[in-house]
Formats: C-alpha cells, sequence, structure tokens
C-alpha cells in the first residue's frame, strides 16, 4: 500500500479551531486533496477530524452549514504518536480501515499527518461513469437546433467536458454515453475517448427513455456500481466521495441531493384553533431536491425493462416501494442544473455560483 508523511505546510492547511463551522470545513476539503481536516483546541491539541462523510451525514441529520464543526467531528479519531514507524501506520490503517492518520505528541498536540500514499492522486475507480446526454434542450432553443445541450459552451468547452473532466479527476477512466437528439455531435467530439486518455462507449436512445430508461440499453451490466448523472449538470461534488459514501451506506441506490431555498413572500401565520401564535415575516423555507446524479448497485437492473421509458423519480419510487435501502448523498459543493438560457448565461458570467466558475475554468 505505501503511506506518506505530509509535509506541515500541506497539512496546516487543514487544521481549523473547534469554533469555526461546519461551511469552513466544508470549504477546506473541497480546496485540499488530503480528504481531511484537523481539529484542535486553543492549545493546539487535537480534539476530532472530519471527513467528507461526516458533513453528509450531519446535514441528513438537519444540521445547518453555519453550525459547529464540534457537531460532526469524529471525537475518538484513529491517531498515532510520534516515533511510529511507516510499517506500523500501514498495519495500523489496515485494521482501522481508515486512509489518514494524524500524528500526535504525548500532549496529544499535532505533529503531523500521514496519508495513504497515493501520489497525492486519487486510485483509478473500475466503475463505469454514464452521462445521460440525449435530451432535447427544448427551453434552451435557439442554442440547441443544432447544438445538443451538453454541448453548449461553458468558458469554452462544452458542458460535457466539464462533466468529463471532472470525473477523470475522480479517477474515473471507463465511461458510457447515452445520446439521442444529435448525438452525432457528441461522437465525433469524444469519438472513443483515447484522447482524454479514457474509455468511451455509447448507447443511443432512438425513442425518448427517462432519466434512467437509457440505462436498460446497456449491453453488459457490471458487477460493481454505476455512478450516473445528467448531462446538463454542473458541480463540483467528488464523484468518488459519492461512490464510496454508497458502498459505506450499503444502499442498492444512492440520489445525490442539493438544497433548494424558497422564499415565501407574506408572512406566515401560525394557529393554534383560532388564536394566533406566532407570525414569521417572509420565511425562507430549505427543501432537499434531487440534483440529477446517482449511484446504482447491479440489483436495479432488474427494476427496468430494456429499451422502456422510466424515469429516475419512478425509479426510486419503486424501490423503496420494495423495502430496498435507498439512501440520499447531500451536496454541500457547488451544483447547477443548466435547463435554460439563463441559467447557461449566469454559470457563464460565473454569477450563479462562484465556486463553480473557479472550477470550470481550472479545467
Amino acid at each position: 500500500m505505501g503511506v506518506s508523511r505530509i509535509k506541515s505546510s500541506d497539512w496546516e492547511k487543514t487544521v481549523v479551531r473547534d469554533t469555526v463551522s461546519i461551511r469552513k470545513v466544508a470549504s477546506i476539503l473541497n480546496e485540499t486533496t488530503l480528504g481531511i481536516v484537523l481539529v484542535q483546541g486553543e492549545n493546539r491539541e487535537l480534539l476530532g477530524v472530519v471527513v467528507d462523510g461526516d458533513i453528509r451525514r450531519g446535514l441528513l441529520t438537519g444540521i445547518d452549514l453555519d453550525s459547529g464543526v464540534s457537531l460532526v467531528m469524529r471525537i475518538n479519531p484513529v491517531i498515532a504518536r510520534n516515533g511510529i514507524s511507516n510499517d506500523e501506520i500501514e498495519i495500523l490503517m489496515r485494521k482501522e480501515g481508515v486512509v489518514q492518520i494524524p500524528i500526535v505528541n504525548d500532549a496529544n498536540k499535532l505533529e503531523g499527518l500521514v496519508i495513504r500514499d497515493w501520489n497525492r492522486q486519487p486510485p483509478v475507480r473500475k466503475n463505469l461513469f454514464l452521462v445521460m446526454a440525449g435530451g432535447l434542450g427544448e427551453r434552451l432553443r435557439p442554442l440547441t437546433e443544432i447544438t445538443p445541450k451538453p454541448m453548449l459552451l461553458v468558458h469554452g468547452k462544452p458542458i460535457l467536458e466539464h462533466i468529463l473532466q471532472n470525473a477523470i479527476l475522480e479517477g474515473f477512466r471507463n465511461f458510457v454515453i447515452s445520446t439521442g437528439y444529435l448525438g452525432s455531435v457528441i461522437k465525433e467530439y469524444f469519438g472513443d475517448g483515447s484522447q482524454f486518455g479514457i474509455s468511451i462507449i455509447y448507447i443511443e436512445e432512438t425513442k425518448k427513455l427517462g432519466t434512467a430508461g437509457a440505462i436498460s440499453l446497456l449491453q453488459n451490466w457490471p458487477d460493481d456500481p454505476i455512478v450516473i448523472t445528467n448531462g446538463d449538470i454542473l458541480t463540483n461534488v467528488r464523484y468518488a466521495s459519492m461512490l464510496d459514501f454508497h458502498l459505506e451506506e450499503n444502499g442498492v441506490a444512492t440520489m445525490g441531493t442539493a438544497i433548494h431555498e424558497s422564499k415565501i413572500e407574506f408572512g406566515v401565520v401560525d394557529v393554534e384553533g383560532t388564536v394566533v401564535q406566532r407570525i414569521t415575516e417572509k420565511p425562507i423555507l430549505e427543501f432537499l431536491i434531487n440534483a440529477g446524479v446517482y449511484v446504482l448497485s447491479p440489483e436495479v437492473r432488474s427494476f427496468l425493462n430494456t429499451n422502456e421509458y422510466c424515469d429516475m423519480p419512478t425509479l426510486f419510487t419503486q424501490l423503496i416501494s420494495s423495502g430496498l435501502r435507498v439512501v440520499a448523498f447531500p451536496f454541500h459543493e457547488s451544483w447547477s442544473d443548466i435547463g435554460t438560457r439563463s441559467d447557461l448565461e449566469k454559470i457563464s458570467r460565473g454569477l450563479a455560483n462562484q465556486t463553480i466558475g473557479a472550477k470550470v475554468q481550472e479545467l
């Protein structure tokens, strides 16, 4: 396996005080490649650690991103003392099932960080990564009259190229693109994927099959979970983290969810009988919405009829009704569904979400 001892100038960027917000910790996780944030007290003593899944599970319980990090941090993390050898750390990682271990001294003060040696790059994922790119893009006309929606440009590159490059950075190499409307444009641009160092195969919808039905066209359903995204979603989410979450939660299907805020333009009145209890002026309500990114295990195949229409909400409802374990993966990263010309213009100007704009321009 091998391990790497991270130089102090790098691991110290992941250290925060126990007074910071979850939002700040999420930002650090997104900006660094170490996959962990170290939480210390006033005297530099290690109080706990936070990894990606800790934040997402917290969000599912209703914890707000602006809450304190103590609500999601692991207070008894696996640690190692100064002087431990790399061989001993490897044994400890295997035993505890972790890929990062903080190093502390006898006073429990932070002295270092050791991570599994992936040369700071994520491991290659053998899982299929499927992009649903067959939609008509009717709300984006006339832009989509000769160009399929996934091929519209954002910062000089097609939306689909941004999606693929984000997935490549997460270690995915085996891609499937479901095409339909103007699919030849997509095939001509990406070919077999070799120019990007990946493999791409295509499945073609000859009729509208919905957001799930096209999956039934896969010739050989793999033995491992498939990561799926709609072809009009731009997000900084780490697809590999979502896949790992799916495996940890032992679900048959995982749905990515984003937070959507809806402002009520009136004062909301709560009453009991005829008695007014309180008035909340123009409250903002938060909902978890379907973010258009999924992970499906092989068991799902039996719920799809080949070449028959099925959308993802229907598929997930069937899985739930059958008593199967379906889980949510809440996004704390930036996310945007490019459904209209206004959405496209905002993303292109970097106004819809500054984080997306920055990430997209990096690619």
